[in-house]
């Protein structure tokens, strides 16, 4: 058991730079916003519609315009942000998670493995407790409240350790495959 605990501490520090690496997507996002993700881009919406034979939700179906664009990624930065702070910390996560993955489907044209990776993290963090050091939760949580403990163990810690340690394995696989 010992073996797939988390400490907390560690959880939270994962938490922050979850929250600053979705910032630093949407900011290198920001100048093709109109290119990639509107209307009057490369991929229209009816377009990508016709092409992809299975679409999950995604927000970004929403509004093909460049303003209603840039509102859904103030949404993101604003889950960011929330994330960033531990606010709210899990709805927080779903909504990072959600607004993120919607975004990546809106082009899938120009995602690179990272962006899957990071989705896969965010999706994760929704089942870890992140919000018990550094975050607001931990400061509100009320006094008479048991103390957080510093490691956890649960379904969340070993998934996610297990995702994480896949994606090193089957990384190691491929730069090693001599199948050629």
């Amino acid at each position: 058991m010992e073996l797939f605990g988390v400490d907390i501490q560690s959880l939270a520090v994962f938490r922050i730079s979850a929250a600053l690496l979705i910032f630093y997507d949407l900011i290198t996002r920001l100048p093709d916003i109109q290119a990639f993700y509107s209307d009057q881009g490369v991929l229209p919406r009816f377009f990508l519609f016709q092409q992809v034979h299975f679409i999950a939700p995604s927000a970004y179906f929403m509004t093909g315009s460049v303003f209603g664009v840039l509102i859904l990624f103030l949404f993101t930065g604003l889950s960011a942000v929330a994330l960033l702070v531990g606010w709210h910390t899990r709805p927080a996560t779903f909504a990072a998670w959600f607004l993120s993955m919607s975004l990546q489907l809106r082009n899938p044209y120009v995602l690179n493995a990272g962006d899957q990776v990071l989705c896969l993290v965010l999706f994760w963090e929704m089942f870890l407790p992140l919000g018990q050091a550094y975050s607001v939760d931990a400061i509100v949580r009320p006094l008479e409240a048991a103390p957080a403990p510093r490691s956890v163990f649960s379904v969340g810690t070993v998934a996610f350790l297990g995702q994480v340690s896949m994606i090193y394995l089957f990384t190691f696989i491929l730069k090693f495959d001599n199948s050629e």
